[in-house]
């Protein structure tokens, strides 16, 4: 957790509350559409009558995964919101 709490430091700096705030609602969000997602999943994978729960630690980890994954391709150099302290901070760099 400390690296994603420094990661929207780096990248929004001023705004920095900002960015933690869309990062945490699109948390939230995709916690709230994983809920029936697995309950479909485990019933579709089941019989009638008794779904595969175990299909929901599959969907976990697959997440959990791309989660990790998307990682990859996040830059905390790069700053949403130029400001004069960060322009002048990256021209005396």
């Amino acid at each position: 957790m400390p690296s994603s709490w420094a990661t929207t430091i780096d990248i929004g700096q001023r705004y920095s509350g900002t960015v933690a705030g869309i990062m945490n609602t699109v948390g939230n969000l995709g916690q709230v559409v994983s809920v029936p997602v697995v309950a479909w999943l485990a019933a579709m994978a089941g019989e009638p009558g008794h779904p595969a729960w175990k299909v929901s630690l599959y969907f976990n980890a697959a997440m959990f995964f791309i989660a990790a994954l998307s990682w990859v391709f996040v830059d905390p150099r790069r700053v949403i919101v130029y400001s004069a302290t960060s322009k002048m901070a990256a021209d005396l760099s």
